[in-house]
């Protein structure tokens, strides 16, 4: 990165932190609602949720390798702007269409300007921190935006209250926001050089094999992390027919990543590797969904995302900054664009996958769901995750 002036590096950083914050919010405010809505709203079936939850996630991250390709030839702000007006797009089509289609629509530009702008973002803090401070700047990101993941539930259920659309046009204006002053006021300097094409890209990150087998890990991963946003609508459908506590969830789920986020990233870098850390989680992504699945009350389901929370308290951070180890110079963006390949496959299969689930058990007596999901837990974590952690703590 080119060198700039001191009050400048501080001038950047705020904005930086301040776009997280806000993007935290938009987010914040529309997506713990939207598989509610559609589900208990627009009485769509959970497989039809899973879909659409599913073609967001995997238009994000599937796309994200382009995105990253972008951010290392035309610079991370302006891809991190152009982004952000694309979801601020895909957020506003939530709440215009009613249709499976137009739900499909709305999750792919929603999916496309993360696809854009995370890649970016990530990058541009891997280029403007350093050896020293890294681990703090990336930890500070997930607490910036677990701040507002606090605020964005609050302000969503509020304007959900009159209208759901008027929901998806406050996440649109913050997204707005972010691209307007990330366009105006962030320096304008490219932190990479890449002037492969994608083929090559592409080829250069499949050779470094400790990349592919540390992506095999997040695949995993986020098959677990995806589970979330289906897990708790479907259990408060069960236990609370009013709905009442899926905001004041989301919001206990971050303010605990608030509170906890520096003190935990700051033990696991001091005592544990990477990947014990990965390992770690997984179990606590497990045992979260574990917890909500096998007890039907509310306070089982605070419990599970609760321990859920641990888990993405501890795997956030800590992939990122495995990635940001994995990269060749001038190809930062890159590596973390084709990362998205992996997180694509895992919330993929982990959104369609628990939308069928869901519909499975309803024909299967709860003490045969039971057993299954122990064996299944168990058989993951052991034979999978354990496996190939193992493979990169000794290569």
């Amino acid at each position: 990165m080119q060198q700039i002036s001191e009050k400048r590096y501080k001038i950047t950083e705020w904005i930086l932190h301040m776009d997280i914050l806000i993007m935290g919010v938009g987010a914040g405010m529309l997506m713990p609602l939207l598989g509610n809505y559609m589900l208990n709203y627009r009485m769509m079936s959970a497989v039809l949720v899973g879909y659409v939850t599913g073609f967001k996630m995997v238009s994000q991250d599937v796309m994200m390798l382009f995105g990253g390709i972008i951010g290392d030839r035309a610079g991370c702000r302006q891809t991190m702007a152009i982004g952000s007006f694309v979801r601020a797009l895909g957020f506003l089509l939530f709440g215009l269409l009613t249709s499976f289609e137009g739900y499909m629509a709305a999750g792919f530009f929603s999916g496309f300007g993360g696809a854009l702008f995370v890649p970016a973002t990530y990058a541009f803090y891997a280029g403007f921190s350093n050896e020293q401070n890294r681990t703090h700047m990336y930890s500070l990101r997930e607490v910036m935006n677990n701040m507002g993941n606090i605020v964005g539930p609050v302000i969503g259920s509020f304007l959900f209250q009159f209208n759901f659309t008027l929901v998806c046009i406050a996440s649109a204006c913050a997204y707005t926001f972010v691209g307007i002053v990330t366009l105006f006021y962030l320096p304008n300097i490219s932190i990479s050089q890449n002037k492969e094409s994608i083929a090559q890209t592409i080829k250069t990150c499949i050779k470094n094999t400790r990349y592919i087998a540390f992506l095999f890990v997040i695949v995993l991963l986020a098959m677990l992390n995806s589970q979330l946003n289906l897990a708790i609508p479907v259990r408060i459908k069960a236990v609370d027919p009013k709905y009442m506590n899926v905001g004041i969830i989301y919001t206990v789920s971050a303010i605990i990543g608030v509170a906890l986020q520096m003190p935990v990233v700051r033990f696991i870098k001091n005592n544990i590797s990477n990947y014990t850390a990965l390992a770690v989680s997984t179990l606590l992504y497990a045992g979260g969904l574990f917890v909500m699945g096998l007890i039907p009350t509310i306070w089982s389901i605070y419990l599970g995302t609760m321990i859920f929370t641990f888990g993405k308290i501890i795997y956030q951070p800590i992939k990122n900054m495995a990635v940001a180890d994995y990269a060749e110079e001038g190809k930062i963006s890159s590596y973390f664009g084709f990362q998205g390949l992996a997180l694509a496959l895992g919330s993929f299969v982990g959104n369609v996958s628990g939308g069928f689930t869901v519909s499975f058990t309803q024909l299967v007596p709860p003490a045969k769901r039971r057993g299954l999901l122990s064996v299944g837990c168990v058989a993951f974590i052991k034979k999978i995750v354990g496996k190939v952690c193992n493979e990169l703590l000794s290569g």
